[in-house]
């Protein structure tokens, strides 16, 4: 039985080892910025014609299934913030305000 081959590859010869859809150099985390942003699968789709729409849904399904498949990539303050975080799909909590 043949293995399913996965939509996300991470690869040290492949944009340094960044998680990129397979058969691309588009790193998946472009996609989790546009839907951050508000954008649509589509919209990404529109700019990265190289990532058919199945493997982009394959990604974000290997996403959902191991949260943990893409690294942070830390803001150039050299510190995470929340906002940065939570573009990544980490859920932060925040402190609440009590005016």
């Amino acid at each position: 039985m043949a293995s399913k081959q996965h939509a996300i590859v991470k690869d040290r010869d492949i944009q340094g080892g960044v998680p990129v859809f397979a058969g691309t150099r588009v790193p998946v985390v472009v996609l989790l910025d546009y839907l951050a942003a508000g954008q649509s699968l589509d919209d990404f789709l529109a700019q990265y014609p190289g990532v058919s729409r199945e493997v982009a849904a394959e990604a974000l399904e290997e996403i959902v299934s191991d949260p943990g498949s893409i690294p942070l990539r830390v803001p150039t303050s050299g510190q995470p913030t929340s906002d940065h975080l939570m573009t990544q799909g980490v859920r932060v909590a925040r402190p609440r305000s009590d005016n």
